[in-house]
């Protein structure tokens, strides 16, 4: 049965994720009806952590399903147990690998937005290729993305900021329609990420960049 897209259905009648997936349990590419029991919107955060973001996000905004990917056994069963503790029912967590996932499990121009906040920078010389925001991970974020799409990103250090919105400057797949610099430590704790509240106590300062998906 395909549940109506609204607030009132997703909210009310799906039910929270008893575990987390893994990503060889998930067909390839993935239904995302088959998977949450509804039809909606979808949005994706890469290295959901223990699901903050993901929580606040799917309350203010229930008639969206969310899928959060986290690398780390410990934070992506952290992320599932807040959706079933607050019961957030239109949320999944997949453990794996975001390049590889989005690459080989996620349709074609299926998602609405993707968020990537505080990804690791691999700071030195000889990690530079593990570095996540390399050109065949935007060609992969250019065909799961709708046209039109927001790509959200936030860091924390000034020269990964530079580097990564240069690629998407240089990208023909992209428009950056936005940049900015926060620095208010008083925001909504629940609004931001807990990687973006250390960031803002510690260093006073994040950039944040959004860029759309060209047809």
């Amino acid at each position: 049965m395909t549940l109506e897209t609204t607030s009132n259905d997703l909210l009310t009648r799906l039910r929270p994720a008893e575990r987390f997936f893994e990503r060889d349990e998930l067909p390839k590419p993935l239904d995302w009806e088959a998977e949450f029991g509804a039809r909606a919107p979808v949005e994706v955060e890469i290295g959901c952590g223990n699901g903050r973001f993901l929580r606040r996000a799917a309350e203010d905004r229930p008639d969206t399903l969310f899928l959060g990917i986290e690398r780390a056994l410990k934070y992506a069963r952290l992320a599932n147990e807040r959706m079933i503790k607050y019961g957030i029912g239109n949320v999944r967590i997949v453990r794996a690998d975001a390049a590889r996932f989005l690459a080989d499990r996620v349709p074609e121009s299926s998602v609405d937005a993707l968020h990537v906040y505080f990804t690791d920078p691999w700071p030195k010389k000889r990690h530079v290729k593990r570095r996540l925001f390399q050109t065949p991970f935007l060609d992969t974020v250019h065909r799961i993305l709708r046209p039109g799409a927001p790509v959200w990103i936030k860091v924390d250090l000034f020269w990964y900021f530079e580097e990564i919105l240069g690629r998407f400057e240089r990208s023909p797949h992209f428009r950056v329609t936005a940049n900015s610099v926060e620095s208010d430590p008083t925001r909504d704790v629940y609004e931001t990420t807990g990687f973006e509240q250390k960031a803002l106590r510690m260093k006073g300062i994040v950039f944040a960049l959004r860029a759309e998906n060209l047809a």
